[in-house]
């Protein structure tokens, strides 16, 4: 499942999509692997929201802004990849 897909579903390489006119948050993707690759104004809400998804897995690619040391901005991206274990353990403390 692509969490965070061109809404039109243009270039998607699985069948089940949402974007960001139709988030992924507050769902269960149960057994699913899941590619996420938020917008940066979405990656708060995503890693609040992706403990509870119950995804099998998910590989997310984050962007991340970082203005220290830098004359203007620059965003970077991180790669961040979740098993069922840490998210099962992570929605039991919630």
């Amino acid at each position: 499942m692509d969490a965070f897909a061109d809404p039109s579903g243009r270039g998607a390489k699985v069948t089940r999509i949402h974007s960001a006119i139709d988030p992924p948050f507050g769902r269960k993707f149960f057994n699913l692997n899941v590619f996420a690759f938020p917008p940066l104004e979405l990656v708060d809400s995503f890693l609040s929201d992706v403990v509870n998804w119950q995804a099998a897995s998910v590989i997310a690619v984050l962007p991340l802004k970082a203005n220290q040391g830098f004359k203007g901005n620059a965003t970077f991206c991180m790669l961040m990849a979740l098993t069922s274990a840490f998210s099962s353990a992570e929605a039991a403390k919630s």
